[in-house]
């Protein structure tokens, strides 16, 4: 397999860190079965495994550090309105979202592509009687929507005088555009997958509405396995698994109760972190392992050295009421 991040667009700035995982299909115990751990030569993430008959599940992982670390010069806004319509940039960008959410390239959205749109821009569900407006109002083949009717709903928003111009702009956020339309806190991916042998293969793509806890059951058990372990003291460990394009540490508790842990990086170089921060404090459950720190390379032509110190922290201190006398 071969993961890609796509650049929509020439403004597109992001060039995140990737990781692949696949998963049996009974993912309920964490069965995570490969990962990637290497990059081919045009620095694709590439993960080569043998894999017997049945069914996996793929997930696609970042650590972020790019999207939480912006540049440092902010760019000029561009309009996403001229003229009373949408403006050629803002349609060109509405273009490449509509093509990211086409996850198996028939050009049109089903109901499932469209409520990861949905879901992504708004934070809500896609219910029946909202699908039906949009089923009544657009234009639709085969019960999808068509690069038509998604262009034709974002231009009925820009009309809207209770949403115009600042909705087009709240949801060309939510989808990771920066105001000069430039994607700097999403990655659009592709992957291709391959045999050696001559196999009846069935790759389908399908959106994991629910998969963000798949996803960090996975990275967290990963980095349980192939990180580097220490014990800080009686109370908790740390594990940091390092690869040459992304480090992750995780701390685990080994107390019956919950834990605040301190999280140090200050030694770290050449490093972007998630979070953006040398120094902050987390609560971890009783007996539970979390993530706690995700570094990337600012620059992958430079030495890469994420350092972590971990340690429990001090009791949160109780604010006291000040009262005065009447």
């Amino acid at each position: 397999m071969l993961l890609s991040p796509l650049a929509r667009s020439e403004g597109d700035l992001c060039q995140p860190d990737l990781t692949l995982y696949v998963m049996g299909k009974d993912n309920t115990n964490n069965d995570v079965v490969h990962f990637s751990k290497q990059l081919s030569n045009d620095n694709r993430v590439m993960l080569e495994a043998d894999l017997k008959a049945g069914e996996y599940t793929v997930l696609t992982h970042t650590t972020s550090c790019k999207f939480v670390n912006p540049p440092a010069e902010e760019e000029k806004p561009v309009p996403v309105k001229e003229d009373g319509k949408l403006s050629s940039a803002a349609e060109k960008v509405l273009m490449d979202i509509f093509h990211c959410l086409d996850l198996n390239g028939d050009m049109v959205l089903s109901r499932t592509e469209f409520e990861l749109f949905h879901i992504t821009s708004s934070g809500e569900t896609l219910s029946d009687s909202m699908w039906n407006v949009i089923r009544e109002n657009f234009a639709l083949k085969e019960d999808s929507v068509t690069m038509e009717g998604f262009m034709a709903l974002h231009r009925m928003a820009l009309e809207d005088e209770e949403g115009g111009e600042e909705e087009i702009r709240d949801t060309l956020a939510s989808m990771g555009y920066n105001p000069a339309l430039q994607l700097t806190k999403a990655v659009p991916w592709h992957i291709d997958v391959y045999s050696k042998k001559k196999v009846d293969l069935k790759v389908e793509s399908l959106v994991a509405l629910t998969a963000n806890h798949l996803l960090e059951r996975s990275v967290v058990k990963v980095v349980e396995e192939e990180g580097v372990s220490s014990n800080v003291d009686k109370k908790c460990r740390v594990f940091t698994q390092i690869l040459p394009w992304k480090a992750t540490s995780a701390v685990q508790n080994l107390t019956d109760k919950p834990l605040r842990i301190e999280v140090n990086t200050a030694g770290s170089e050449n490093c972007q972190e998630n979070p953006p921060y040398k120094k902050h404090i987390l609560t971890v459950a009783p007996t539970r392992t979390v993530i706690c720190h995700h570094f990337a390379p600012e620059f992958r032509s430079k030495k890469f050295k994420p350092t972590i110190k971990v340690r429990p922290a001090a009791p949160a201190k109780s604010k006291a009421l000040k009262v005065e006398k009447l």
